[in-house]
């Protein structure tokens, strides 16, 4: 089975979101609405992809034998290839979802969606670009 019919699969099978544990931030975010349900599917999706290569990187550092680590090393790379796909599809669902392509675009708490306002300069970042 190939791997986009599989993630059609993993998708769907999702019943319970892992949100985004960071706040809004009231002087840095201006609040745009709330992820859809495919959204809310990639990002739990892409955070389960992100703690199984955690745990698959220790295997693969202190794994018993050689082929063990090994094999935790492919794994590895897959679930890295995933995640990162996966965050790609995020990022373009929210993005076509809002529109703001051009926009920083940040996701908070409870699955907001943000923009995200520009810091300006410090002081020193301002006097070492004279």
């Amino acid at each position: 089975m190939s791997w986009l019919k599989v993630l059609q699969i993993e998708l769907a099978e999702i019943k319970k979101y892992i949100e985004p544990a960071e706040p809004v931030d009231s002087k840095m975010d201006i609040r745009v609405g709330e992820a859809n349900d495919e959204a809310m599917r990639l990002y739990t999706l892409r955070e389960c992809l992100s703690k199984a290569g955690a745990e698959t990187a220790v295997q693969a550092r202190f794994g018993g034998t050689e082929e063990i680590r090994e094999q935790a090393v492919a794994k590895l790379h897959e679930l890295q290839e995933k995640a990162e796909t996966v965050t790609h599809l995020f990022w373009t669902s929210i993005h076509e979802q809002f529109g703001h392509w051009e926009k920083p675009i940040g996701i908070r708490r409870g699955f907001e969606v943000v923009i995200v306002k520009q810091k300006p300069p410090s002081l020193m970042d301002f006097l070492h670009s004279l």
